[in-house]
């Protein structure tokens, strides 16, 4: 979650700051709260005006672990440095998927068998310097290969995890379960 918030000291009488947000008006009256993934799928100039506002010190902008994020978070996209992952586990079947940082959760369990290879992307999008992924599977068949190359083939029975180095995902560690 980021919520946007005018800075009411910033203003002259009078004065307001208003910008539409996912459907809401963000104003000194009104802040604007942005699911993580309202906020990284945010139109190119909304960002570009969230940046010149947030420049000129009229908005700010807190994730919900309280870290500022700065103009140049907002025009990248970054959900900010400092953010934790989400926690938790997501499950998958025999079924490939695209990893997005800040959407799914850190840990990812591929739960059954592959009928065929399955291919997991790994999204550059919300993605920060130093965030992992940790990728586990169980059962039989075939692999699960991880980001692109794949940076691992995950045969059954093992884990990968990827790390961003603020351009590209990495390879971190691996091993057997």
């Amino acid at each position: 979650m980021i919520t946007f918030s005018v800075v009411q000291s910033a203003l002259s009488t009078g004065n307001d700051v208003a910008v539409e947000l996912n459907g809401e008006i963000l104003s000194k009256s009104n802040n604007v709260d942005l699911t993580d993934g309202q906020y990284l799928t945010l139109d190119p100039t909304d960002r570009e005006a969230l940046y010149d506002m947030m420049e000129a010190g009229y908005v700010i902008a807190e994730n919900e672990n309280g870290v500022a994020l700065t103009a140049a978070n907002i025009l990248a996209g970054s959900l900010g440095t400092g953010v934790a992952g989400l926690n938790g586990v997501d499950v998958f079947v025999d079924e490939g998927t695209t990893l997005v940082f800040g959407v799914n959760k850190q840990n990812c369990y591929w739960s059954t068998s592959l009928g065929a290879d399955r291919a997991v992307a790994l999204s550059v999008v919300g993605a920060v310097e130093g965030c992992k992924f940790k990728i586990t599977r169980l059962g039989g068949g075939f692999n699960l290969n991880v980001g692109t190359g794949p940076l691992k083939a995950v045969p059954a029975n093992a884990w990968c995890e990827v790390t961003f180095d603020g351009t590209a995902w990495m390879l971190s560690k691996y091993g057997a379960l």
